[in-house]
């Protein structure tokens, strides 16, 4: 495998990955753990996005527009030897929007007991508020509820967001691109 990176003047970075193996579809269940969520992440964060599988290997071509980057803080709450709490769920009904609050620690605990009842709201509510302020800390296996969550929101319908403020929740948002993703749902809130 071959990976090619060409920083740009304004900020964006172009990645080119190439192998020569054979192509894989898509596992019809990738599950929540992360495995097999690459094109699925970089379709949602990434800009022109150019997959071409072939005989010969396959060419993966996008483009990652610029974000601000933060520098590093101690990570509060969860550290080691000092367990946060999995995330919980809480559904509501105000002023005729769905309103779901992410509360807790999005880590793989957290990840697993809200993924299900997270999108099943979302496809069975087309108008949510999807309230993030309560969370404390978002592991990377967190962001694939919210990735997915930003998915469905996309073909489903209207989704508000109230992102995290400043803290280990918002850091990864905002280093993983999902803040841009989140916000850029039909009918989102910026922040």
């Amino acid at each position: 495998m071959t990976v090619a990176l060409d920083p740009a003047a304004d900020g964006s970075l172009t990645v080119t990955v190439t192998d020569s193996g054979t192509w894989r579809p898509k596992p019809t269940d990738s599950g929540f753990r992360g495995r097999g969520r690459g094109l699925q992440m970089i379709g949602v964060l990434a800009a022109d996005t150019d997959l071409r599988p072939g005989p010969a290997g396959t060419l993966l071509r996008f483009r990652m527009p610029p974000s601000p980057v933060a520098a590093p803080r101690p990570r509060l709450g969860n550290v080691a030897g000092s367990p946060g709490r999995p995330a919980t769920l809480t559904a509501s009904d105000a002023n005729g929007r769905r309103c779901v609050e992410l509360a807790g620690d999005l880590d793989l605990a957290g990840a697993a007991a809200v993924r299900d009842a997270l999108l099943a709201e979302l496809a069975d509510h087309p108008r949510t508020t999807l309230d993030l302020t309560g969370l404390g800390f978002v592991a990377s296996v967190g962001a694939g509820p919210l990735l997915e969550a930003a998915e469905v929101a996309r073909t489903a319908g209207e989704l508000d967001v109230l992102l995290p403020p400043a803290g280990p929740a918002r850091r990864l948002l905002d280093l993983t691109g999902l803040t841009a993703a989140l916000r850029t749902t039909p009918g989102s809130v910026p922040q």
